[in-house]
């Protein structure tokens, strides 16, 4: 699965998804993936969620059997990261530089795009 997602003080929204079902969605932000993603400006890749104390017990884990995270931040017209592009599958995943490229490059014009509609709403 694939998201653009926005991380407020309280909740996590998603912007965009591959999933229609997860589009417009609205959680807890302490269930999320994401807020561990927009605590710095680093992507986030975590191969093996499942093991890691941070992830094991988030809801997504358990209702979808994940097993592969990857995020990077999106980031507003001041830098400032306010939420992430990342993807996650029940498989996990050796990651490529290819892969980690284009990540980083979704994560980029994602950004640019939030930065331009922050803009036109201010």
């Amino acid at each position: 699965m694939g998201l653009v997602t926005l991380i407020s003080e309280n909740e996590q929204h998603v912007l965009a998804s591959n999933l229609p079902s997860f589009r417009q969605l609205h959680m807890p932000r302490v269930e999320s993936f994401c807020q561990h993603t927009v605590m710095n400006d680093d992507p986030l890749l975590v191969p093996h969620p499942e093991s890691d104390i941070r992830f094991q017990n988030l809801p997504a884990i358990v209702a979808f059997n994940l097993r592969f995270y990857m995020g990077f931040p999106l980031k507003d017209e001041n830098n400032q990261v306010v939420g992430s592009v990342c993807c996650a599958d029940n498989t996990s995943h050796d990651v490529t530089a290819s892969q980690y490229s284009a990540m980083k490059k979704l994560a980029e014009t994602a950004s640019k795009l939030v930065q331009i509609k922050g803009k036109q709403v201010a």
